[in-house]
């Protein structure tokens, strides 16, 4: 009978996968830093060794063929002149009008009414999600439509019924994330890291005059405070020796724009970081400086102004009329 028992553990572990769900919610170049970010966390899972086809990415995917993008086909989520390209080989799933917050529901709950890749996960496996975004008071916001917090956390709940994973680990990135976490159950073995608190703005990171790559001035902000170093951090490769609990602590202590905040099931927190983004074979130290920091609500305006401020010529008249519209609308 142990035996039986010991061989079904082991046969339980060998059968067992990582998943991960990366979403951009936005659209529009001054959303730059969502989908930089996004594409930077799928460079994180593929080195990790997380198979593509366990890779769920939705991003709107109009910031890379911008026209505002001085590297077309490529995305930055990090300043100065050996900054990677974080959007090479990035496979998107689904893009344009296909990110919403119905098929992201479906994605988490296996349903392939999409037509597309969605979670194929057991009891098992360990699913990694990141999300981000804009979001409001008990919302999360897509290019079309919004996320509330109900359906968010009745989607969570009924993966738990359904046995769709071990453990499931959550990073959002949205001004009042800390909404969409609070009063969740502590007992269902899903932790919920948000930017922010449940009553304030998340931040833009690497904006404006710092948002230089290779000697040319993307404009918008690079990446977000929350994001940029979770990532930073995960990129440093200690995924086979720092835990959960580790890397809550540095965001917790790392991120000075907002607060931080965590929800659900802490009880796995002695996990090691791998168990969910995979163990790299090679490490990306990225100097975490101080930054020019926008307040996320405010990204498209001062996006708009610094343009604005920084074209001269011809050029110059299409980013004022662009500036003075959002300005006339505030």
């Amino acid at each position: 009978k142990f035996v039986s028992i010991a061989l079904l553990r082991v046969l339980a572990l060998a059968a067992a996968d990582n998943w991960a769900v990366l979403v951009a919610g936005s659209d529009g170049f001054w959303n730059y830093r969502h989908q930089a970010d996004v594409a930077h966390a799928y460079q994180i899972m593929r080195r990790g060794g997380i198979p593509a086809d366990h890779i769920v990415t939705m991003m709107y995917n109009d910031v890379a063929s911008s026209s505002f993008n001085p590297f077309p086909g490529e995305l930055y989520n990090h300043p100065g002149d050996e900054s990677p390209d974080v959007y090479k080989g990035v496979v998107v799933d689904y893009e344009g009008e296909d990110v919403t917050p119905e098929n992201f529901m479906k994605v988490l709950l296996g349903d392939e009414s999409t037509g597309k890749k969605v979670l194929k996960t057991n009891e098992n496996d360990n699913i990694f999600m990141f999300f981000s975004d804009h979001g409001g008071p008990n919302v999360l916001c897509f290019p079309n439509g919004d996320l509330s917090k109900d359906d968010f956390q009745a989607t969570l709940k009924k993966m738990h019924e359904q046995k769709k994973y071990k453990h499931f680990v959550l990073y959002i990135e949205a001004c009042y994330s800390g909404s969409m976490g609070v009063g969740f159950p502590e007992d269902l073995g899903i932790s919920i890291v948000t930017a922010a608190n449940d009553s304030e703005s998340s931040w833009g990171w690497y904006c404006g005059e710092e948002a230089v790559v290779k000697g040319k001035d993307i404009g918008s902000c690079l990446g977000d405070e929350f994001s940029v170093f979770w990532m930073e951090d995960t990129d440093k490769g200690e995924q086979r020796t720092e835990t959960l609990n580790e890397q809550w602590k540095r965001i917790h202590d790392g991120v000075t724009k907002s607060h931080a905040s965590r929800y659900g099931d802490v009880s796995f927190e002695s996990d090691l970081i791998g168990e969910y983004v995979g163990y790299p074979e090679e490490k990306f130290n990225y100097d975490h400086q101080s930054s020019v920091a926008w307040d996320s609500r405010d990204a498209k305006f001062l996006f708009l102004l610094y343009k604005y401020q920084h074209t001269t010529g011809s050029e110059k008249a299409k980013w004022e009329k662009l500036y003075l519209e959002e300005m006339s609308l505030r």
